[in-house]
């Protein structure tokens, strides 16, 4: 098992109150934090990261075109997660840690009050950890 701070959803480490240090996170809440982190976090360097932002404000407005740019920036994303994943500690890593695949992955446009967004998406992710479980993420993204 592998052990890792939680961040809250807007990216700071959780504290706990009655001891003030760090809380820590391990097995399927470790996996569902590195695959919301995986989407919403900038892309680093070493293509760690999704990093949609950048994806969002370069694509042609289309969303057959969006969607196409940001499923393989995930899909790349995750391909070094695995890589990562496999690299650093696999040993102390439990199957229900470690990503085997993305089961489904979608996005769509979304809509405000029933009139469609042309800079509103939802990205969907289910990935699949070694054990079998299914991951879920799902974030809202806009232009």
């Amino acid at each position: 098992m592998s052990l890792t701070w939680k961040m809250t959803p807007d990216g700071n480490v959780e504290i706990n109150g009655a001891t003030g240090r760090p809380v820590t996170v391990t097995g399927p809440a470790k996996a569902d934090q590195d695959l919301r982190q995986l989407i919403t976090l900038a892309q680093q360097s070493d293509g760690t990261y999704a990093g949609l932002d950048d994806v969002l404000g370069r694509v042609p407005e289309s969303t057959a075109a969006l969607s196409s740019a940001i499923q393989r920036r995930v899909r790349q994303a995750f391909a070094r997660l695995q890589q990562l994943q496999n690299q650093s500690g696999r040993a102390q890593r439990t199957d229900d840690e470690v990503f085997s695949r993305i089961a489904r992955m979608f996005v769509i446009e979304a809509t405000i009050d029933g009139v469609q967004s042309k800079t509103g998406y939802l990205l969907r992710v289910e990935a699949l950890t070694l054990d079998g479980e299914r991951r879920l993420t799902q974030v809202g993204l806009v232009g």
